[in-house]
């Protein structure tokens, strides 16, 4: 804490002994202070007792006109009356002084902290006290330096809200409606007919988003499109260009279209991983590799010589193979599991019952396993 100029001066503690004239402070700064102490300056502890200043020795040492008459005490309030120091020029030039010297202090200070490579510096503030602050070289260290420019979408420049589709409130247009050769990294809304499209000619499957990234290293030769279809489907695609030519489209599956309808074209899957379906007393499972299994039940009268075809309602392209079971509803007397068997009936399937004077139902569980596609 530094006193002011025209104030009693009580900064610091000072300890005393009995009938020795030196007095030591402890936190005191009695030479050096902004406005010192003078000779002349009087002393006391308890405003009764009164001493003459004859000498400033240092911050923590002066010398009184005579011996202390009180006891021996150590850490002790005290107050020097201003008599030399604290006359009317003395408190204009210490005034004058405490302003100078602050303002020296500060600019001082500045400068270091402008300057200084320490990771803080000291600032002091106008009573005295002290703080730590980062220096101006470790601010910048941590947050970058100030740079100017210009407002754009060219390499360098500063992007305003809706540069490339990012913080728009209405989507971008795919550029020249073309997505084979876009270059700029971004965001964009399609239409329904667009150039590297995943849905041929003009389709409402192909509105939606175009993400389109461009490599930071090897330019337009290499880049990465990721587009979301806007239809019911929620269906998704990948692709990515390798020195400059674009892969096909790729089709992301996710918990929305792993099940559904399967279908292909040429031979390539178009559509869902699984499709699965029933019908009268029976279930079936098409898969986009082309694989159809269909588990089925049908009775069968022994009164009679039928052929009946097996219920199914996939089509297979050629005749599935056949594995069923027997389960008799009414006793039959003879042996019978050889009586029944497969026969192929193009895309269909049929199971002959021969009899021979027997009688009652039978319950036939059967499983088709064949190919769509």
């Amino acid at each position: 804490m530094t006193a002011s100029a025209g104030a009693w001066y009580r900064v610091g503690k000072v300890n005393v002994t009995n009938g020795v004239k030196t007095i030591s402070g402890a936190g005191s700064k009695w030479l050096n202070d902004l406005v010192a102490i003078a000779v002349g300056d009087a002393f006391t502890v308890d405003a009764k007792t009164w001493y003459e200043v004859i000498a400033v020795n240092s911050d923590t040492s002066i010398v009184l006109d005579r011996g202390y008459e009180g006891g021996t005490a150590a850490g002790v309030n005290y107050a020097i009356l201003r008599s030399t120091s604290g006359t009317i020029l003395t408190r204009i030039a210490g005034q004058i002084s405490v302003q100078f010297n602050q303002k020296q202090l500060f600019l001082d200070e500045l400068r270091n902290w402008l300057t200084s490579t320490d990771s803080s510096v000291s600032l002091t503030d106008s009573h005295g006290n002290t703080y730590q602050y980062k220096s101006l070289n470790n601010i910048q260290a941590l947050t970058g330096t100030v740079v100017s420019r210009d407002v754009g979408t060219s390499a360098g420049n500063v992007m305003e809200v809706g540069a490339f589709g990012l913080g728009n409130t209405k989507g971008v247009r795919l550029e020249n409606d073309n997505g084979d050769t876009i270059s700029r990294t971004g965001t964009y809304s399609t239409p329904a007919a667009w150039a590297g499209s995943p849905y041929v000619g003009t389709n409402t499957d192909n509105q939606g988003s175009l993400q389109h990234n461009q490599s930071f290293a090897l330019a337009e030769n290499y880049a990465t499109q990721t587009f979301i279809s806007m239809s019911l489907g929620n269906r998704c695609f990948f692709r990515k260009k390798s020195q400059g030519v674009w892969s096909p489209w790729n089709e992301i599956y996710h918990t929305r279209n792993t099940v559904g309808t399967v279908s292909q074209s040429g031979g390539v899957p178009t559509g869902a991983i699984i499709e699965r379906g029933s019908g009268p007393n029976v279930k079936y499972s098409k898969y986009a590799c082309g694989l159809a299994i269909l588990h089925g039940t049908m009775q069968f009268d022994w009164s009679s010589v039928v052929t009946q075809d097996l219920l199914s309602n996939v089509d297979f392209i050629a005749p599935p193979s056949i594995a069923f079971s027997l389960n008799t509803i009414t006793a039959v007397t003879d042996k019978w599991g050889s009586d029944i068997f497969p026969r192929g009936m193009g895309v269909k399937s049929s199971l002959q019952q021969i009899v021979s004077g027997r009688s009652g139902l039978t319950s036939v569980s059967y499983t088709l396993t064949g190919y769509w596609y």
